[in-house]
């Protein structure tokens, strides 16, 4: 609501300064400068996922005005979705005390996040999502449905270009999932589990690499 009232300089005052890039990037991306700070030189100063939003917005409209509308519905969204998986992830609590204050502290303290015009809007949800499907969904004991691996398979991809970094957070998660589908002789599931984050993260850091010269950005390869 804030962004719908006060001008958009003001709604991205309130972040950091790096929202401001992911603008530039995504206006370029727009016009189909892949990837680009200025249009003229190869860049991978960004993570891959919240420039996609980015560059949508500017794809519809080029009003600066507009395009702050746009990511704050995105945004929004994002913080509704991470809002309901986090309360199906608490109803492991009998509760109702518990249940009420987590969320409502949940929701206090990532707010902020989600309404910093950048990348870990996306973090968040990704995350909340892996985390509802590994503890709810995923039975290592049982018979397990193709569709949940997958799904977990694809959220860690996604969760990876959000924030190559965030590969460290969830391996030993990950790994510690293969492991049980391997003990339960489930190679559909397994390949799901391994194959899904090597073929789409493989993917992007190629294509990086391709355009820029360098498979992840530069602070990463400092980092």
């Amino acid at each position: 609501m804030y962004s719908f009232i006060e001008p958009p300089l003001y709604t991205f005052t309130e972040g950091p300064g790096d929202a401001f890039y992911y603008l530039v990037y995504g206006r370029e991306a727009a016009d189909l400068k892949f990837f680009s700070w200025n249009g003229l030189y190869p860049s991978n100063g960004f993570h891959p996922l919240w420039l996609v939003f980015v560059a949508s917005s500017f794809l519809i409209s080029q009003d600066f005005v507009i395009v702050v509308m746009l990511l704050s519905v995105f945004l929004f969204i994002f913080f509704t979705i991470s809002i309901w998986y986090f309360n199906k992830i608490i109803y492991i609590y009998n509760d109702n005390g518990i249940k009420l204050v987590s969320l409502f502290m949940f929701a206090v303290v990532s707010a902020k996040c989600f309404f910093w015009y950048m990348e870990s809007a996306l973090s968040v949800v990704i995350f909340i999502s892996y985390i509802y499907y590994v503890i709810l969904q995923f039975k290592p004991h049982d018979k397990i449905e193709i569709i949940t691996p997958v799904v977990i398979g694809t959220l860690s991809s996604l969760l990876a270009l959000t924030r190559l970094d965030l590969v460290f957070l969830i391996s030993p998660l990950h790994a510690f999932l293969i492991f049980n589908v391997i003990k339960q002789k489930n190679l559909r599931s397994t390949l799901a589990l391994i194959l899904l984050p090597l073929i789409i993260v493989g993917a992007y850091i190629l294509l990086i690499y391709l355009i820029t010269g360098a498979p992840v950005h530069l602070s990463g390869l400092v980092k």
